[in-house]
Parts: structure tokens; C-alpha cells; sequence
């Protein structure tokens, strides 16, 4: 027992160094760089400082791998839907309606089931694997349940090659693929999927500025025309990329991400 006590205090000094020695080291390093820039002397301080600091780069790393890894899925990259329907369709024939008290509890428990129809859409030149992730649902006074949810995917596009940027930071863009007020398009397969096709037109040009963009998500909306009572669509489109921090901000990648959209959109 007393050899298993030594190995793993072993064991924990070993990862504690991982972690304490480089970031010893870089602050060493800025303390000697700083007190030569007071003196006057040559000094490298400021590339310190926009370079990574070790412990940051640990931080970051789980939200780099769930946002580019293909390995599995992850709420890091989803198209968001939602579908509403009469209560009572969601129900399996012959069940017994239940009290009103549970009909949300219902359309969460269902959101699985008729969100997963919507991953075939996505499948094939968007994503390569496909399923539901978080889910959510309500019922309103008139009876028609909306159930809401994130379909997460392994992108099947080319969204480019992260591992070349340095001093990388993770920044987000927003561009409007259907605007609500402007756009007149039906909710229809042919639609989802021309927005699908619009964001990875839309990477493909970002890529051309930052070397990798990722779609974290398409927000499909879908809302009623109360002139005639028909079903429209309204999408947006989020990206990352991952970003040399020295040479961007994120106002900047914003708006270099505008003036591609209105360009290639």
C-alpha cells in the first residue's frame, strides 16, 4: 500500500510539472523581457505577450477538439429546427390523450423523434453523421406542440486547416442567409437546403481570408406569412475561425465575414 502512496504522488508531481513548468518558464520569460524593456535594452516583451501563454492554450484545448475533432458529435456544431404540430399528432395511434398538466412533458419526450427526420436532409454534402442532440418542447392554449431541438453533425465540407494558425483564438461570426421581414421563401426541403448550400458557399469564401471556417450552426426559423396563412423560412448561419489573435479582432472578423456574405450570398 505504502508503494501504490509513493507511485501515485509519482505520478501527481509528473502532470503537476506538465502544467507548472511551462507556465513557470513563460513567466520567467516575461519577467526578463520586461525588465530589459524598462532598461532600454532589446526585448521581446511584446511578442510575449501576444503569443500564447501555455495555460491558456490548456484551457482552450476541449473547445478547439469539440469544434474541429470528427470524431464524434457534439453540441459544438448543430443546425437548429423546430416543428409544431396539433397535439394530438404527436401522439402514437390508440394511446390515451394524457392530462393536460404533462402535454409538455410529451413534446419533449417526441422532439427526438420528429427532429430525427430532419438529419436526412443534412446528410451528404453538409454532413457526414447526423443525430439529435439537446431538445425542447411546449404546447400552447390552442393545442399545437412545437418541439425544438439542435441536430449535431460531423461536417462531410472542406472547412479548412486550423493547425496552421498561430496564436489562435476562437471567434465567432452571425450573417442572415433569410431575413424574416425580406425573405418570401416557403419552409420547404428545397429551401433548408438551398441555406445549407449558402453557408458552406459562405466558408468556402471566409476560408479564402482565414485558412478554416467552421458552420457551429444554422438556425432554420420557421414562421407563419399571416397574409395567406403559409409556412415561411427565416436562417441565419454562425462560423468560427480560428484566428491569428495579433492580426484580428473579433469586430473584425465580423465584419471582413459581412463583406464576403453580401458579396458571395
Amino acid at each position: 500500500m505504502r508503494g501504490f502512496s509513493i507511485l501515485a504522488s509519482v505520478i501527481g508531481l509528473a502532470i503537476a510539472a506538465v502544467w507548472y513548468i511551462p507556465a513557470m518558464y513563460w513567466g520567467y520569460q516575461i519577467t526578463n523581457e520586461s525588465q530589459k524593456m524598462v532598461a532600454g535594452e532589446e526585448s521581446n516583451f511584446a511578442n510575449l505577450l501576444r503569443g500564447p501563454a501555455p495555460l491558456r492554450w490548456l484551457r482552450d484545448r476541449a473547445e478547439l477538439k469539440n469544434t474541429y475533432s470528427e470524431d464524434e458529435l457534439n453540441g459544438e456544431r448543430t443546425v437548429s429546427y423546430s416543428v409544431s404540430l396539433p397535439f394530438s399528432e404527436i401522439m402514437k395511434p390508440g394511446e390515451e390523450m394524457p392530462d393536460e398538466a404533462y402535454y409538455d412533458l410529451y413534446a419533449i419526450a417526441r422532439a427526438p423523434q420528429f427532429l430525427s427526420e430532419y438529419c436526412v436532409e443534412i446528410l451528404g454534402n453538409f454532413a457526414k453523421s447526423c443525430d439529435v442532440g439537446r431538445v425542447r418542447g411546449e404546447v400552447n392554449r390552442e393545442g399545437v406542440a412545437t418541439m425544438q431541438g439542435e441536430l449535431n453533425y460531423i461536417p462531410a465540407y472542406d472547412y479548412g486547416d486550423p493547425s496552421t494558425v498561430e496564436n489562435g483564438d476562437l471567434v465567432r461570426a452571425r450573417v442572415t442567409i433569410l431575413d424574416r421581414y425580406e425573405s418570401e421563401r416557403p419552409n420547404s426541403p428545397e429551401t433548408r437546403a438551398e441555406v445549407l448550400a449558402a453557408a458552406i458557399t459562405l466558408c468556402e469564401a471566409v476560408k479564402q481570408t482565414f485558412g478554416n471556417c467552421m458552420i457551429t450552426d444554422i438556425n432554420l426559423r420557421p414562421h407563419t406569412n399571416y397574409r395567406d396563412e403559409a409556412e415561411m423560412l427565416s436562417a441565419t448561419a454562425s462560423i468560427t475561425i480560428l484566428a491569428d489573435k495579433t492580426q484580428y479582432r473579433s469586430d473584425s472578423v465580423q465584419a471582413e465575414v459581412n463583406r464576403v456574405a453580401e458579396r458571395v450570398l
